[in-house]
């Protein structure tokens, strides 16, 4: 819907925007879930997270309408296979470090945020109700804010050349991985703290410009199935690979570093996002500025 609503020139702004509400759903995550969790329970927890999907749901179907699309589908249209569409989007080298840097961005970020309070924990000693609300107002706010102002400027740098979106990602991954590190390296709880808004903020950013290059090779009517491929991409290898190679190191390093191994473990994941920045440059580069939205 996002991207039928909003030019392709301007996609990655609104991608953005929609992306920062991810993050604001952390910050209530993180406070209001932790307080009535603590006060009242789980279960009343998961209710109190459950009930505005409802309402949101109700006022969707009440008074949301979808936009046309760019391009009204013709009627004999059909509908490529999940496979055909996948083969036919990383034949193009492009897209296909799009969807590379994409899947490894996400396995950093998804796995760091796993293990981020248990490392707080264990290296700084911070008690649960700290953590819970140092996360929430770095993760929570500031990627927020990160990631909003992020696609913009993202759109800003691609105005005459697409791939320089995707450049701009991978500088950002460039310039978060080292702080990062700087971050887990740190035994200065209040230099440690402050190191870790900066790749809280950029940790999401990617996503935006991803999906906003990804909608722009495909007919508007493949943007739901595309959307999927991403999806299941971001989830199944961020988040189904993220965690447990953080864990399988760490398990792995702790005889040789004892508390120190989900230090070095998280520090070897940061290394993977610049692995990521590098297909996100290499997508910039082979991106024309010729490029232009495909219409079916």
């Amino acid at each position: 819907m996002i991207a039928d609503a909003w030019p392709e020139e301007k996609r990655a702004t609104a991608l953005a925007a929609f992306s920062a509400a991810t993050n604001v759903g952390l910050f209530l995550a993180f406070v209001l879930g932790g307080v009535v969790a603590a006060k009242f329970g789980w279960r009343v927890a998961f209710l109190v997270a459950g009930l505005p999907g409802v309402v949101l749901a109700l006022a969707m179907a009440a008074w949301m309408r979808e936009p046309n699309p760019a391009t009204p589908p013709q009627d004999q249209e059909l509908l490529p296979s999940y496979l055909s569409l996948f083969c036919r989007l990383i034949a193009d080298r492009g897209t296909r470090h799009v969807m590379i840097g994409a899947g490894l961005t996400a396995t950093v970020g998804l796995g760091a945020t796993a293990w981020i309070a248990t490392f707080l924990i264990r290296a700084h000693g911070m008690e649960i109700a700290q953590v819970g609300i140092y996360l929430a107002f770095a993760i929570g706010i500031g990627g927020a804010l990160g990631t909003a102002v992020g696609g913009r400027l993202a759109d800003w740098f691609g105005r005459d050349n697409p791939g320089r979106r995707l450049i701009f990602v991978a500088v950002t991954i460039a310039i978060a991985k080292p702080v990062a590190i700087a971050f887990y390296l740190s035994d200065n709880t209040g230099v440690a703290l402050v190191l870790f808004l900066l790749p809280a903020a950029f940790g999401a950013i990617f996503a935006a410009p991803s999906f906003g290059h990804v909608y722009s090779v495909v007919r508007p009517r493949e943007r739901p199935m595309t959307t999927a491929l991403m999806m299941l991409i971001l989830n199944l290898v961020g988040l189904g690979l993220g965690p447990f190679i953080v864990g399988s190191i760490s398990t792995a390093l702790t005889p040789a570093y004892e508390g120190d191994g989900l230090r070095y473990a998280l520090i070897i994941l940061q290394l993977i996002g610049l692995w990521g920045a590098f297909h996100f440059w290499r997508a910039g580069r082979f991106i024309q500025p010729q490029h232009r939205e495909t219409r079916g």
